[in-house]
């Protein structure tokens, strides 16, 4: 592990990649970070969960790691000494007292000099319920990590005995299409589409004012097993991908809910991409780290359009745009993005936005600990989309989890919101298909 020359006395561990290097910038200048809230029966004693930690944080380099800014690029460092995760303990206010939790982790700046992952334990006088409250820098965690981390930490809490860490591999690259002077002509070719797109939208584009505020609060809803696999059996006749289902639903309601009557009929939707299995090497799903991209599209959104014709508008988007190579091209320029937007302070990144990880393949017992439900959610800030979701399958239900901003959404109107998703979820779900 290398000295790197005028970082002093900082032992790197690595550089970061691009997108992690942008959500640290974005930290930097206001919060972002992940938040899992665990659902548990029966958990571990404060004694054994400080014991879970400190064996978690023993298997992962990026656990006893900081972040160094040095020559405008940010690197992972080892913590010298070693600060363990922190812990905070608390005892359970009510159903909802994770809630506060939640949102008070989402909207603190998330100190970048170590460790990463920090934690609440909330727990009650004689009651067997608990939660268990996990927050990320996000540069170290993305859907495949957080599985890993979750799930190695509950069996660790658990007395579940885990395989030997998988040491890091070489440091990724993009393929070769997006490197040298191939890369020239794909980030000309970008820099067209994107004036076009841009000229089009603002024409046709629904843009929504900056708010004054990025406080953050949250809202979830979970369908029933039963209706999740009806909904996963009709987009499948259909065609369709539940990414794209799930997307076009969160569009459809925010338009409906604040563009209604309005000629301007473009939404510009924010999708995430996992980037693990097509950078060289590929990166293996037992390695922390952020490897995703953000694809930045364009719809149309009618007021009479069905989901299921705006979720194949919002596939066939994804299909140009992934076929054009942006997934590569948007994370290998979203640290510049992020420091346009950040200081121009002008425009927001879109209407909608999903982060969906498919399966969160993760036990419901493990040892005395029952694992009840989770939930996930990412830090939004007033230049980022209206209506934000975070989108899993846990135990064959499908649940979305969503941020939304206090200075322009009130907990009400979410509510409603969110009712409204899953009302047009089940209703594709229940109707017939012809």
């Amino acid at each position: 592990m290398p000295y790197f020359s005028g970082m002093g006395k900082y032992r790197i561990i690595r550089k970061l990649n691009p997108i992690e290097q942008a959500f640290t910038l974005s930290n930097d200048a206001m919060p972002l970070c992940v938040v899992c809230v665990l659902q548990l029966c029966d958990g571990p004693d404060a004694m054994e969960l400080e014991a879970a930690l400190a064996g978690l944080q023993s298997r992962h380099a990026l656990l006893k790691a900081g972040i160094h800014k040095a020559g405008g690029q940010y690197y992972f460092h080892q913590l010298a000494p070693l600060s363990p995760i922190p812990l905070n303990l608390a005892e359970q206010k009510g159903p909802d007292a994770w809630q506060a939790v939640a949102e008070g982790a989402l909207n603190t700046i998330f100190d970048r000099r170590g460790p990463l992952m920090k934690c609440w334990y909330l727990t009650g006088v004689n009651e067997r319920d608990c939660e268990l409250i996990v927050c990320f820098h996000h540069a170290i965690i993305d859907g495949i990590s957080a599985r890993l981390i979750l799930h190695e930490l509950l069996s660790l809490a658990g007395g579940i005995e885990l395989p030997p860490p998988v040491p890091g591999g070489a440091v990724p690259v993009f393929p070769g299409a997006f490197r040298g002077l191939r890369w020239i002509g794909q980030i000309l070719r970008f820099a067209g589409r994107q004036m076009r797109a841009e000229w089009a939208y603002k024409k046709a584009g629904m843009i929504a004012p900056i708010p004054a505020g990025s406080e953050n609060a949250v809202v979830s809803f979970r369908l029933s097993p039963e209706i999740s696999r009806k909904l996963t059996v009709r987009i499948g006749r259909e065609g369709l991908s539940l990414n794209t289902v799930l997307l076009a639903a969160i569009t459809q309601v925010v338009a409906g809910r604040n563009y209604a009557g309005k000629k301007k009929r473009l939404a510009r939707i924010l999708s995430f991409a996992d980037l693990r299995p097509s950078v060289v090497p590929a990166v293996s799903d037992q390695e922390l780290g952020c490897y995703v991209s953000m694809l930045r599209l364009s719809v149309p959104v009618a007021e009479e359009t069905t989901l299921s014709e705006l979720s194949s508008q919002v596939r066939k988007a994804i299909y140009k745009a992934s076929r054009q190579g942006e997934v590569f091209i948007l994370s290998k320029i979203s640290k510049q993005l992020v420091g346009m937007v950040l200081r121009l302070k002008n425009q927001r990144l879109g209407v909608s936005a999903l982060s969906f990880i498919g399966k969160l393949d993760l036990d419901q017992q493990y040892g005395p600990i029952g694992l009840k439900h989770v939930s996930a959610f990412i830090t939004n800030n007033r230049f980022g989309p209206e209506f934000s979701a975070f989108g899993k399958i846990l135990f064959g239900a499908i649940s979305l989890d969503f941020t939304y901003l206090t200075a322009e959404t009130g907990p009400d109107l979410a509510q409603e919101m969110a009712e409204e998703i899953r009302a047009a979820l089940e209703n594709m779900a229940d109707s017939p298909y012809i």
